[in-house]
């Protein structure tokens, strides 16, 4: 996304430090707890002393010398690395077009100063705060912006409408908060995003129609019970790899299937718990030769399983798990193509009706995860080592 364009490595002799922005730095670690190590060489006794832009996490322009870029997430092997507070020295860090605070433990709300930070194209606060007064308005200045990631923060509050100015987002990132209301009807100024997740949040009513102008869109979840959408907005969603709508409520989408032929380039689909129903004709996603991962547990599906869905030879996990489907499980097996038995690696049928043998399945030699529990199966076979 070109965060990077003027950064330079941290090692090039020709940066020089800015004594306004060493000093912000410095004021910003007086407020943190470094549990991992983070800050070490942050004004540390030794050669780099003084230049900031050879510390750990700070990249400086190879032009101005300013610092541009300020990468403290924390390291994997910790719950968190930096604990405290964000002064608002860091306000003198003008020039910030990248900013990564993500899995740390920040006290209070998200800073509105970061709103003033106008150069910032990359911002990653998640599981970072534990406010509760909602996403700061300021942040509506970034109109540079393409990379937002707000997850796991508790922010309150309905959706934040401020954000309509950020037009040039490419990724919106804001799961596992507390956001209510309905989700605005205002994504028709996103033409360029490419990655939205506004799931595990408490939104009520119905998904907005302005998602069908996305058409850059490769991966949406939008999973809540409380959300209700007849997926006429879907259509037009070509670029969509990655589908995630488990638990909203599709009762009225009529003609769910057709819906979703357009979407070729389709990698992985979850509709689980949607209140689907089976339409007249079979279960058919054959019309996305990428399709790997197919989920459709918890719904009301009846009939046999299509084999057409072990013509998708890019398929690896199929969960058709709480529904009322039937037919014979030997006759699935025996009518699965080989294309179907390498690939497929995760089986669920469990809660269905479905009756008969269970064969030898050495010849599925990808197959790790077999669900067949609570259906009307008999025979030897029923139980195999995989």
């Amino acid at each position: 996304m070109g965060f990077d364009t003027e950064v330079g490595n941290g090692n090039a002799s020709s940066v020089q430090c800015k004594e306004r922005e060493r000093r912000a730095l410095l004021t910003l670690k007086q407020g943190l707890t470094d549990n991992c190590g983070l800050l070490t060489s942050w004004g540390s006794t030794g050669e780099n002393h003084d230049e900031c832009c050879k510390w750990e996490g700070v990249h400086c322009s190879h032009k101005t010398g300013h610092v541009v870029m300020l990468d403290l997430h924390s390291r994997p092997d910790y719950a968190s690395c930096l604990e405290g507070t964000i002064n608002s020295s860091l306000i003198e860090l003008r020039y910030l077009s990248y900013l990564d605070f993500s899995s740390n433990l920040i006290y209070g709300d998200v800073p509105k100063f970061i709103g003033s930070f106008t150069h910032l194209k990359y911002l990653n606060l998640s599981y970072s705060f534990d406010g509760e007064n909602g996403i700061p308005f300021e942040l509506g200045n970034l109109l540079h912006l393409q990379y937002l990631d707000l997850q796991g923060n508790g922010h309150g509050g309905e959706f934040p409408t401020h954000f309509l100015n950020l037009s040039r987002l490419v990724h919106l990132n804001l799961p596992g908060n507390q956001l209510t209301g309905e989700i605005p009807d205002i994504f028709a100024n996103f033409s360029s995003l490419v990655y939205l997740d506004l799931s595990l949040n408490s939104f009520t009513g119905t998904i907005p129609h302005s998602l069908g102008n996305l058409l850059q869109l490769n991966y949406l979840c939008l999973s809540s019970s409380s959300l209700t959408s007849n997926l006429d907005w879907l259509s037009d969603l070509t670029s969509m790899k990655t589908l995630k709508l488990e638990y909203v409520n599709l009762g009225t989408a009529i003609n769910w299937q057709q819906k979703l032929t357009n979407l070729s380039h389709l990698q992985e689909l979850d509709l689980s718990g949607c209140n689907l129903v089976s339409s007249k004709s079979p279960l058919l996603f054959n019309h996305s030769a990428n399709l790997a991962i197919l989920r459709l547990s918890d719904n009301h599906l009846t009939g046999s399983i299509p084999n057409s869905l072990l013509d998708i030879c890019s398929l690896r996990v199929l969960d058709l798990s709480n529904n009322n489907m039937s037919g014979r499980f030997d006759d699935f097996v025996s009518t699965s193509t080989n294309r179907a038995k390498k690939s497929l690696q995760h089986l669920s049928l469990v809660r269905n009706q479905i009756t008969g043998s269970v064969p030898h399945l050495s010849q599925f030699s990808s197959l790790t995860y077999l669900f067949l529990g609570h259906n009307r199966l008999n025979g030897a076979g029923n139980c195999q080592h995989l």
